[in-house]
């Protein structure tokens, strides 16, 4: 039995410029932002994003998102304002989920 060994359930920080939106998976259209961003800025992300890790054309790592969308938009915009978020908490979706499994995730 390997003790150290990470699972898809457990969390790591990433750098929100990293998470690529993939246009069309979240079925939301209406994200209001303005007061998720001010807490953000005081209190930072508090729940965790779900992304798919892959390498870009020029093998850099990126995060899809799966689920989270309207609290990454929000960090985006507080980053923009000037707030320092170098980082927030990601789970990692499992690479072989199906469209379905991530919707409901």
């Amino acid at each position: 039995m390997e003790t150290n060994k990470t699972k898809n359930t457990d969390l790591f920080l990433i750098d929100p410029r990293n998470i690529v939106v993939v246009d069309g998976f979240n079925v939301r259209r209406d994200f209001d932002l303005d007061e998720l961003k001010e807490q953000i800025k005081a209190k930072g992300v508090l729940n965790p994003l779900t992304v798919i890790a892959f390498k870009d054309d020029e093998g850099n790592e990126k995060y899809k998102l799966v689920d989270g969308e309207r609290r990454y938009r929000a960090t985006m915009l507080a980053i923009s304002e000037g707030a320092d978020i170098p980082y927030v908490r990601a789970m990692k979706a499992r690479k072989d989920a199906s469209t379905e499994e991530l919707y409901i995730q």
